[in-house]
């Protein structure tokens, strides 16, 4: 199903993002192509192409980088942390202001906050439920051993 283009009164949509510790609100208009991030534009804002890349792939990806006016106000991450939260940002602003962008952005996995960390975090979460055992038992009374469990099973550590 379709929605509605979400845009205010000057024709203008708006999205926020995030990746690792960077944190983005992106505004979309139709325009002639120009990119500020932090009332900077982008060429000044991010030094290097690939920087640059990954924060215009949602642009890249529909082919249409001078079609919109783009203002991001991003903070907090490192300089790679902010060009993904702008890209998710974009993304999603892209989406609102036209809806049928979506399957385009999906392909791409550009409406993913960061597949990398949910899985780091399931994975995680759940090592942690299983395994939280697994740490050490306790000292046994006979001897100077300890048995420790580890991924490969039981083991004993001298305590020498």
């Amino acid at each position: 199903m379709i929605n509605m283009p979400q845009r205010d009164a000057q024709g203008r949509a708006g999205a926020y993002g995030g990746r690792k510790n960077a944190s983005a609100y992106a505004r979309v208009k139709a325009g002639t192509g120009r990119f500020t991030v932090n009332r900077v534009p982008l060429a000044y804002y991010f030094s290097t192409v690939e920087e640059r890349k990954v924060a215009l792939f949602p642009l890249i990806a529909l082919e249409a980088c001078g079609g919109f006016d783009v203002d991001v106000h991003v903070q907090g991450g490192g300089v790679m942390g902010q060009a993904g939260a702008i890209r998710n940002a974009l993304a999603r602003a892209l989406v609102k202001f036209d809806p049928y962008l979506k399957p385009v952005m999906k392909r791409h996995n550009l409406l993913v906050v960061s597949l990398e960390l949910w899985m780091c975090t399931v994975h995680l979460w759940s090592w942690h439920c299983i395994h939280t055992h697994w740490l050490f038992a306790e000292r046994q009374q006979d001897g100077g051993t300890q048995e420790a469990w580890t991924t490969q099973g039981p083991q004993e550590i001298p305590m020498g």
